[in-house]
């Protein structure tokens, strides 16, 4: 019988949830049904090495020289002046020029240096934007699938303009499942969940591969994720702020890196809090920070389906997490954590709570320790490869 082409296309491969969920739909692709190919748009290849060795790999390497080009140059000037002006967002007409004539270029070049010439039974874009948009436009496919990441409220525009090209559209949950058809009725039928599926016994080994030096006395703050707006980290340094000035005694480790990562050590040293709040950076494995913490933190101001979220409960750590899509999925209140509203003050008073209360750390623990996690395995290869049919 002739193996099935099938194409993924990804932004990057960079270190983030949602790459790493990648690895775990293709691990689970049964490959004497299946020819599979994976383009990556952009040169970020952190996790190369973790993708399936029978999964054939196209990165779009070159210089995006276009970036130096006299209109592009005018529209960053303009852009800068704007926020130097300090113009509402609505108001700073040059950032979306700039932004629009560089995916343009981006796309175009794209195209020109890289678009398969194959036909496709299914083609999977595992990202919106740039991801979905090049699989909708330009890729040659009978059946077309668009996984559905982040919370809906992020980028309704977008969810409007692509949902109707696709066949198929999944997400990660029930949860982001059922906003999704109540924002987008017209496509209700198209929608489908494939939870993640994350390897716990990988992630558990992984979490004892060393014993990270903490310091002793102090109660132990774990989080990560990608230093960017959306992932609330200032609200983390604000919640910060407020234990230390209420007496708190902790320790707040962060792994991950971002565009924000300034402006957060800023705010670090302004609070001083030097001595107790540290961001280690990009870290191939943060496991044994999670595992060796009293407690992780998610204060996400959007989140569809958090897996740093689900590693830490994999490792028995009781949950702090904000009450986005994802966290109110996640999280049984008082069960397997704790649920904030997406503010420092309200973090602060949850997490000053879980510091405080023995019993509800104690009793989150044996819960999460009481998880069967027998059968996820085998269902979800069974869930991926029917998708792909």
């Amino acid at each position: 019988m002739e193996k099935k082409k099938v194409l993924f296309v990804i932004h990057t491969l960079s270190q983030g949830g949602i790459q790493h969920a990648l690895t775990s739909v293709l691990d689970a692709i049964d490959y004497e049904k299946y020819n599979v190919d994976l383009l990556v748009l952009f040169n970020k290849t952190d996790i190369i090495d973790k993708i399936n060795p029978n999964v054939h790999i196209t990165v779009c390497r070159d210089p995006h020289d276009y970036e130096k080009e006299p209109l592009s140059l005018l529209y960053f000037s303009l852009k800068q002046i704007s926020k130097a002006l300090k113009l509402k967002k609505s108001e700073q007409h040059y950032t979306s020029l700039e932004r629009d004539y560089v995916r343009k270029k981006e796309i175009d070049y794209i195209v020109n240096n890289y678009l398969p010439k194959t036909h496709y039974d299914t083609a999977v874009s595992y990202f919106y934007g740039y991801a979905a948009e090049f699989v909708d436009k330009y890729i040659s496919a009978d059946k077309k699938i668009v996984f559905s990441h982040a919370s809906i409220e992020e980028f309704p525009e977008l969810h409007e303009r692509i949902y109707p090209h696709f066949d198929m559209i999944v997400t990660g949950s029930p949860a982001m499942a059922q906003v999704i058809k109540d924002a987008h009725p017209s496509q209700k039928q198209k929608v489908s969940v494939l939870k993640y599926y994350i390897d716990a016994p990988s992630v558990r080994e992984k979490a004892r591969a060393f014993v990270p030096e903490l310091p002793d006395g102090r109660t132990v703050i774990s989080s990560c994720g990608r230093l960017s707006p959306e992932k609330g980290y200032s609200l983390a340094v604000e919640c910060a702020r407020l234990l230390k000035e209420n007496g708190y005694s902790f320790f707040w480790v962060h792994a991950g890196d971002g565009p924000l990562r300034d402006e957060i050590d800023k705010k670090i040293k302004e609070y001083g809090l030097e001595n107790d709040f540290k961001i280690l950076g990009m870290l191939e494995n943060p496991f044994p920070y999670v595992y060796n913490s009293d407690i992780f933190v998610q204060p996400s101001l959007f989140d569809g389906n958090p897996l740093s979220v689900e590693e830490a409960h994999i490792l028995c750590v009781p949950v702090v997490e904000t009450a986005t899509l994802g966290g109110k999925f996640l999280i049984k209140d008082g069960e397997n954590g704790l649920l904030s509203d997406i503010n420092a003050e309200s973090l602060y008073e949850k997490l000053s709570r879980m510091i405080s209360d023995d019993e509800l750390r104690i009793k989150i623990k044996k819960n999460l320790e009481s998880i069967d996690r027998d059968g996820e395995r085998a269902d979800y290869i069974s869930a991926v490869n029917n998708m792909l049919s």
